[in-house]
């Protein structure tokens, strides 16, 4: 099996061809961008802070907490900060060999792994990180096998269906991989990188079937909730709208969100 570049898993495209990127932008049709499917970028602005949620240093336990809601940037920042206060902390130092693997750093996932070893009772993160390192590798089909391994005594654990999901996108398992990611997406429901995983493979088919549409535009309008600065998200929500039907919904909400250039800034409301 080939190589994959640093952290980044094979891209989704559309079986029809798309408009230009700035015809796109202001149709608000979804671009070929818009659908790729990255192991975790974790380059993409976080979210904004959710109600109640501290940035404090805190515990592992708060950085998984921040993790749930998808705020990769958040939990890692977390968990490193715990760590440098030295405080044993078996959750801040599986995150941080989680998120040392998933940046693509794997000289500091190596040593962080080998300490993992010495203190984690059971193995849960550092099964999440050799599997994330495999996948970069081009090795889907052992990460899915350990993913598959850990399944069986955690059987809802959400981010080994998340990344059970990115293996099985890699090995072309995408009706398979869709139902990964929308059971990793019922265990974490604020994390949208499972529900917009989701939404692109069901957009890059051209035959997805009514109810996976259906599942995937309710996950694209909880994604848009979530993170409505993400103008990524409004992009594929318009272009569900319009591949079930909904094509005045789809011009509303080009009209409202994606019209207007405006990087970092807010929408209007």
């Amino acid at each position: 099996m080939c190589k994959r570049s640093r952290h980044k898993l094979p891209t989704l495209f559309l079986a029809v061809a798309l408009a230009s990127a700035s015809t796109a932008l202001a149709q608000g049709v979804a671009t070929q961008d818009d659908l790729a499917l990255p192991l975790l970028d974790l380059d993409t602005p976080s979210r904004a802070p959710a109600s109640g949620m501290t940035t404090d240093p805190g515990s592992g336990t708060l950085a998984l907490a921040a993790l749930g809601q998808g705020r990769w940037q958040v939990a890692c920042s977390m968990a490193t900060r715990v760590l440098a206060r030295q405080v044993p902390d078996g959750e801040a130092l599986g995150l941080f060999a989680l998120c040392a693997a998933v940046q693509g750093d794997r000289q500091t996932a190596a040593v962080t792994l080998r300490r993992l070893k010495q203190v984690e009772p059971v193995r849960h993160y550092s099964v999440l990180a050799e599997a994330v390192l495999n996948l970069q590798d081009g090795a889907a089909d052992a990460a899915l096998a350990a993913l598959d391994a850990l399944l069986e005594a955690r059987r809802a654990d959400p981010l080994a269906l998340y990344f059970r999901g990115e293996a099985l996108h890699a090995l072309s398992r995408d009706a398979e991989a869709f139902g990964a990611f929308t059971a990793a997406a019922a265990e974490w429901p604020d994390h949208v990188p499972a529900l917009t995983a989701a939404v692109r493979l069901t957009l890059a088919s051209t035959d997805a079937p009514a109810d996976q549409l259906r599942v995937a535009l309710g996950l694209a309008e909880r994604a848009t909730r979530l993170d409505p600065w993400q103008r990524a998200h409004w992009r594929l929500l318009a272009e569900l709208c319009r591949r079930t039907g909904q094509e005045a919904r789809a011009q509303a909400i080009v009209a409202q969100w994606l019209s207007t250039p405006a990087p970092g800034a807010a929408p209007a409301q």
